[in-house]
């Protein structure tokens, strides 16, 4: 504590030194009112931005000059008034600088913007400067953004973060499930993409609450606002040799979109049996939501192992997606919205596993060749209201879902014919209100309240015995707070108060039944502060708690203190470091007086006693931007600590895993450092990002009736580039690096040899006219000899005539076969053969309104 308190005495004598502070107000020149949210920009001598802020309620502003700049001039912009500069030495601290009004007509004027520019604390894109030809979403424009990237799964995140909002046109149509529009909005609509850093979504809590995550919002050209924008596409083909997957294939997808000034709507229907991903596009992806799994319950899915490769490799499915979404402005001024979506899909999974078991001694290995049948039926249904006024916030949320999923495989489980069967069930009504209100005197109060209710009815064949195992599980929670805030001394002082009920009841084979609840008292003192570029938040949460297992009680009384420390060094570079300690019970799923099995094979002992596991976590975050020069690099690290982690012995006989709890605690840490630049450069819209990232987990095991130490490290590297070096010719390419290692320190022989793996992606594309001519090149190796290469080409012909287009694929055009690869977990090595789609052909004709 004295080296933490030390490090932030010599944090705030440095700023002290450093600053040099310019303080005043911006008024309107005719009526003096004040100009909330102006911005003021501290430029220097060459034009660039060294610091910035939005004035406040009053007007007024304070900028703190850099130590070692060169300060110019202030910049001062405010929507529909002319913007002003004041050179830094006529400018007195104290003085206000009137604005004058100005009526602007866009339409007269001729804009010729940059590729990138930076507008206060917003980022802004040009699509035009980025967009390649190929480019048909969104999606694949953002993805070649310095700073932004987009994953396989849809997410976007800028500078290594997940974004948490996603607007079109400021407004918030789609909630946590963006990719709808994303990879959907044609990339010809949309004419900026901005990115507003350090993004707060709620007006009432702007300078109140600080956050450190960014959002984007999708600035739309003319001809796509207030009128009926969609797509229609229709798209046939067939697979060779025959026999492998469905013989006739299909993607079709017709979709509506309708942005307006006071209402937006987005409606969508698709259908594939390509191998194409669609499920991730009405999945959540915020960072403020867990993202959406396969294995939502108790019981688990029938696992189809991942391979390194794109899911349209090795994907046999039939996959149907509907969505609408509805979103409405009332007189006042708040939202309205509707979401809806519905999935099916038929999965076909072939697959081998070679499992070897590096937590039991012996290394027993289980062999596992499996076709498998998976069903997915799910339905959502989201309903919003929601007012965001700056000194009033109103959201009330409610959510249902409902899934009848179900799986059946065929299993060679150590050369015995095995039948598999699951069904996944869930049922899911949620409710969330929250409203805060904020005063004039710098006062605020929430008051929040949520409900969920939650049912898993579970049935699982099991290898035990030929009637399914059935485990229903109801969980009942409720939360209420209220927190209240005022400012003192220029800081923020809050006070939460907050009630939680737990439970959870369980039911396996109709006549053993467990509850578990939880009761909870959260008392939170918190501080911020933000002055000269520092924001300080931290915070006190006081926890009583009270915990019932099995008719067994267990109290519990801790804090969880948080700190965190940002300071935004100059307009380029910032600093970030959070300080959090936490506490928690441990897996109530593994503590259950009940032996149950999670699959077929799998089977968890508890022993009836709660566990309790606390965090300690250091993370910090350097983030440097230039969109003057377009070039974005962040560097991040971590160190958590886990502690009384409850140790398991693990055994195998009679092909079933078991999983049983023992009284013995262990204590597990985790380091993390990654890294990444990116750089967009003039010629030949060249963008190239590089990366890098290390991970280190060392955790101790139960193994022979004694502690093993062990330890889990990986690495991994990227390199990414997109150019046009002639209008005739572009290329992307992308190529990633992997290496992990198991290391047991107690017992040497289970340790494993680093196993390397790379990948690369190159696509060619010729331009000539109408025509795009698409070849992509895909390459896996690794230095296990046990494994073999795989390499596929792909070869793509597109025709465009302003609003259709029509194009042909051939896909594994030299027919790969299989895919296999190895892989090290933290108790397993894992050798795995995918069978992959065979050659295919397909012809698409697309129509866009």
């Amino acid at each position: 504590m004295k080296k933490i308190s030390a490090l932030f005495l010599l944090l705030f004598v440095m700023i002290a030194v450093q600053a040099q502070e310019l303080t005043g107000f911006v008024k309107d020149s005719m009526t003096h009112k004040p100009l909330d949210c102006a911005s003021v920009v501290l430029m220097d001598r060459s034009g660039n931005p060294l610091t910035f802020m939005n004035t406040k309620e009053n007007g007024g502003f304070s900028l703190t000059t850099p130590k070692g700049t060169n300060a110019a001039k202030l910049q001062v912009t405010y929507l529909g008034y002319t913007p002003k500069s004041v050179p830094i030495g006529l400018f007195k601290n104290g003085e206000t600088i009137y604005l004058t009004p100005n009526a602007i007509s866009l339409r007269e004027v001729e804009i010729k913007s940059k590729r990138l520019q930076q507008k206060s604390d917003t980022l802004v894109y040009s699509v035009a400067g980025f967009r390649h030809k190929q480019d048909r979403s969104i999606a694949d424009v953002i993805a070649k953004m310095p700073g932004l990237a987009v994953s396989e799964k849809g997410t976007i995140t800028y500078q290594g973060k997940p974004i948490n909002n996603f607007y079109i046109e400021g407004m918030d149509l789609l909630g946590k499930k963006y990719s709808m529009a994303s990879e959907n909005l044609s990339a010809k609509k949309v004419k900026k993409v901005e990115v507003f850093r350090n993004h707060q979504s709620i007006k009432a809590l702007k300078g109140i609450q600080f956050s450190n995550q960014a959002a984007i919002n999708l600035v739309l050209e003319d001809d796509a606002k207030e009128v009926l924008n969609g797509m229609a596409e229709i798209g046939m083909g067939a697979s060779t040799p025959k026999g492998i997957g469905e013989d006739f294939l299909r993607n079709t997808r017709i979709i509506a979109m309708l942005f307006g000034h006071n209402h937006q709507s987005l409606t969508m229907h698709k259908s594939n049996n390509a191998g194409k991903d669609i499920q991730h596009e009405i999945r959540d992806l915020t960072s403020s939501s867990q993202l959406e799994s396969d294995n939502k319950g108790w019981v688990d899915n029938i696992g189809l192992s991942a391979p390194n490769i794109g899911l349209g490799r090795y994907n046999f499915n039939n996959t149907h997606i509907a969505a609408t979404n509805w979103l409405f402005k009332t007189k006042r001024k708040a939202e309205l919205r509707l979401q809806g979506t519905y999935l099916f899909d038929k999965t076909i999974g072939y697959k081998k596993d070679i499992t070897t078991f590096t937590n039991i001694n012996n290394l027993p290995i289980m062999t596992e060749e499996t076709h498998a049948n998976l069903y997915r039926r799910e339905m959502d249904v989201e309903l919003q209201y929601k007012e965001n006024k700056d000194s009033l916030y109103v959201n009330n949320v409610l959510k249902t879902s409902i899934n009848w999923n179900e799986s059946f495989a065929n299993t060679i489980l150590n050369g015995t014919n095995t039948r598999q069967a699951v069904e996944p069930r869930k049922r899911h009504l949620r409710d969330e209100f929250s409203v805060i209100k904020k005063f004039r005197n710098n006062k605020s109060v929430d008051v929040n309240a949520s409900f969920d209710y939650l049912y898993l009815p579970g049935k699982l064949l099991t290898l035990s015995d030929s009637v399914p195992q059935s485990l229903n599980v109801n969980t009942l929670s409720s939360l209420i707070s209220t927190r209240f805030r005022h400012r003192v001394w220029g800081m923020y002082i809050s006070y939460d108060a907050q009630m939680k009920y737990h439970r959870d009841d369980f039911e396996l084979n109709d006549h053993d039944k467990v509850s578990y609840q939880q009761a909870e008292l959260k008392l939170t003192p918190r501080m911020s502060m933000e002055k000269h570029g520092l924001r300080l938040s931290c915070s006190l949460p006081i926890y009583i708690s009270s915990y019932r297992l099995a008719g067994a009680k267990e109290h519990q009384a801790f804090v969880s203190p948080y700190v965190s420390l940002g300071y935004q060094c100059s307009g380029y570079l910032s600093l970030l470091f959070n300080y959090s300690h936490q506490k928690s019970c441990y897996g109530v799923g593994n503590c259950l007086p009940l032996a149950y099995y999670r699959s077929y094979a799998t089977r968890i002992e508890g022993n009836g006693k709660l566990c309790f596991i606390s965090y300690d976590n250091v993370d910090g975050k350097l983030e440097f931007s230039n969109p003057n020069i377009g070039l974005f690099f962040n560097a991040r690290g971590s160190y958590t600590l886990i502690n009384d982690v409850p140790l398991f012995a693990y055994r195998y006989e009679n092909n079933i895993y078991s999983i049983v709890a023992v009284p013995q605690k262990a204590n597990n840490r985790q380091v993390l450092a990654s890294a990444e630049l990116s750089k967009a450069f003039g010629y030949g819209k060249l963008t190239m990002t590089i990366g890098a990232d290390a991970m280190r987990h060392d955790y101790k095991a139960w193994i022979s009736e004694q502690v093993a130490d062990g330890h889990v490290d990986n690495y991994s590297a990227k390199f990414q580039v997109a150019f046009i070096p002639t209008p005739l010719f572009s290329l992307e390419g992308k190529s990633t690096f992997h290496e992990s290692k198991y290391t047991n320190k107690t017992f040497r022989s289970l340790s494993s040899s680093p196993l390397r793996s790379f990948k690369h992606n190159l696509t060619m594309n010729f331009m000539p006219g109408n025509f795009l001519f698409a070849w992509t090149h895909e390459l896996y190796h690794s230095n296990d000899h046990s494994v073999s290469h795989t390499y596929f080409s792909d070869l793509k012909c597109t025709y465009t005539h302003k609003r259709y287009e029509i194009s042909f694929m051939a896909n594994n055009i030299f027919g790969s076969k299989k895919y296999e690869r190895n892989v090290v977990y933290s108790s397993t090595i894992q050798y795995t053969v995918n069978s992959l789609r065979p050659r295919e052909f397909m012809l698409e004709v697309s129509f866009s309104l």
